[in-house]
């Protein structure tokens, strides 16, 4: 337990000190993590298409088992903190092949440095809240998952009266689920929508943002 606290506290500070903005990627295997055990993973990332100049960020999650297909989880860094409700829905009898499929609603308060300067706005005002629901599509591959996270979040921006949706999704590759360590790769690719119009904007010129991590798993 004090091994596990340690290496809590130091991922907490790398997540500070490196963090950059709110963070859309998925790191986490729909299957969920057993009634009263604990995962943690440590998420470092950067970021390809931005225009606002931000290219680093690292998130640190932490979930709990709840029920026999339910975990919480816990997600921050520097500029965002989120926590939300896994659910997985299809669990396959044999976690080497099969497919496992969870949602996971999320809530957050955070900011997002792509908003900060726009049409006026101030530092004050890219802070503000956010919903999302990933859906969490796992193919097992003997020792290892493919994870696929088609995901819509929902972010207030202050200078946009209707917020903006965030559509994408992440694939991840590894170990993804299961006991002990492992680290394995993920990418993430999405989209900012106008609230008011998002097929408009979906169709537009404006550039995708890719975030790919690799991510440092202690499984339960």
């Amino acid at each position: 337990m004090a091994a596990l606290s340690a290496r809590l506290l130091a991922l907490a500070g790398a997540a500070l000190a490196l963090s950059g903005c709110l963070s859309f990627a998925r790191f986490d295997s729909p299957r969920t993590v057993p009634a009263g055990s604990r995962e943690v993973l440590f998420a470092p990332s950067v970021y390809l298409g931005r225009s606002d100049g931000n290219a680093i960020n690292t998130d640190v999650i932490i979930r709990n088992g709840v029920a026999g297909r339910a975990d919480l989880g816990v997600r921050f860094n520097l500029l965002s903190g989120t926590a939300d409700l896994k659910l997985q829905l299809v669990r396959a009898s044999d976690p080497s092949r099969g497919v496992d499929l969870a949602v996971a609603p999320l809530v957050g308060y955070g900011s997002d440095t792509s908003w900060q300067g726009s049409s006026g706005s101030s530092d004050q005002d890219s802070w503000n809240w956010y919903v999302g629901l990933p859906v969490l599509v796992g193919i097992n591959l003997g020792r290892y998952q493919l994870v696929v996270t088609p995901q819509l979040l929902y972010q207030r921006v202050a200078f946009l009266p209707d917020g903006i949706f965030d559509l994408g999704g992440t694939v991840a590759f590894g170990k993804v689920a299961g006991s002990g360590f492992a680290v394995y790769p993920v990418v993430a690719v999405w989209k900012a929508l106008d609230a008011r119009q998002p097929l408009t904007s979906l169709r537009g010129p404006g550039a995708l943002a890719v975030q790919p991590a690799l991510v440092f798993r202690w499984g339960p």
